[in-house]
């Protein structure tokens, strides 16, 4: 979407001000210097002998200029495209209908210029000059120059079936156990957006991967992987794929099960985390009940996570003599008047 404000003076002649004020979107018809659905722009100019507010707009498939007289609606006009509208209104000849409608206005056409962006369908992946376009806009300088780029599309073209997982196709031009980091990963999913591809990937970023379409209209393919994931036929992490967060409950299941001390090693061993996770996660991950967890949670805050557990003083309980008990209040006695 682009937005457009100015004034501009065509010629001193017939109008005083021309107004460009648009919010429109960019549609490949050079006929209207690409400009499309949403723009609009006005004139003032007399017309049957009233000075008048010319409205003009575009839709999808035809122009509109509606004439407003004292801030009433007077008239309204529509035709296929600009050029055939004005000749409707029948003024102003001498000028283009470009030129009338502001799209030849030098501001107008930056504002689209900037809003148009290189892009095209999986039927022109083999016009070379096309996506060396795309290329040079979207992944060039994030790319070394010995990566075969074009690769990727020319192997998607002719495999059977339109889904691909990202990453495993990076494996096919990138070398062994290379990394697309951000930045890159940014750049080829803007260059697969704009060549026809859409990301249908049916879990959250809990996952790496990504898988994309090439076909014209995702909607089947999506809800494909969206039913295999939500019944658990499609998993975000393959089972042949190092994933750490199971990695990380299984050795603390590990840890516990070859505890040869008990409950107070379980304890010992669940204080380490015990204080991180929510009672129900760690339930969930490892064979621990409800008052394992809360007594792990009360080593960890007397002893710290996982730390030696403090030898509790010993107490030793004596009877004094007869004797002794003398001697001790005679102490005190002596003490006390002195």
């Amino acid at each position: 979407m682009a937005r457009v404000h100015t004034y501009h003076h065509i010629s001193n002649t017939f109008m005083p001000k021309y107004k460009v004020s648009i919010v429109f979107r960019i549609f490949d018809n050079p006929d209207w210097n690409f400009a499309g659905k949403g723009y609009k722009s006005s004139i003032i100019y007399n017309f049957q002998k009233t000075l008048s507010l010319f409205l003009q707009e575009l839709t999808n498939n035809e122009a509109v200029v509606k004439i407003y007289q004292n801030s009433q609606e007077a008239y309204v006009f529509r035709d296929a495209n600009p050029n055939m509208v004005w000749d409707k209104i029948g003024i102003l000849a001498h000028f283009t209908e470009n030129t009338l409608f502001g799209l030849e206005n030098e501001q107008t056409k930056s504002a689209i210029e900037k809003e148009q962006t290189p892009h095209c369908t999986v039927e022109d992946w083999q016009r070379i000059p096309i996506m060396n376009k795309l290329f040079n806009h979207y992944l060039k300088k994030f790319i070394l120059t010995s990566i075969k780029w074009e690769n990727f599309f020319i192997n998607w073209q002719t495999q059977e079936n339109n889904i691909i997982e990202l990453t495993v196709k990076f494996e096919e031009i990138y070398p062994p156990n290379y990394i697309v980091k951000d930045r890159k990963l940014r750049a080829w999913k803007a260059l697969l957006r704009h060549t026809g591809c859409s990301n249908i990937t049916p879990f959250g970023k809990e996952s790496k991967f990504e898988f994309w379409t090439r076909s014209k209209d995702p909607t089947n393919d999506r809800a494909m992987l969206k039913y295999l994931y939500e019944y658990k036929f499609l998993q975000s992490i393959p089972a042949n794929h190092e994933n750490k967060t199971d990695q990380f409950w299984n050795a603390f299941q590990n840890a516990l099960d070859s505890n040869i001390r008990g409950n107070d090693g379980k304890r010992r061993i669940l204080s380490i985390i015990a204080d991180i996770f929510h009672y129900n996660t760690i339930k969930e991950k490892l064979s621990a009940s409800s008052y394992l967890i809360t007594e792990a949670r009360h080593y960890a805050r007397i002893n710290g996570p996982g730390g030696i557990q403090l030898e509790k003083l010993k107490v030793t309980r004596k009877k004094l003599t007869p004797e002794k008990e003398e001697q001790i209040e005679g102490f005190f006695k002596i003490r006390r008047m002195s």
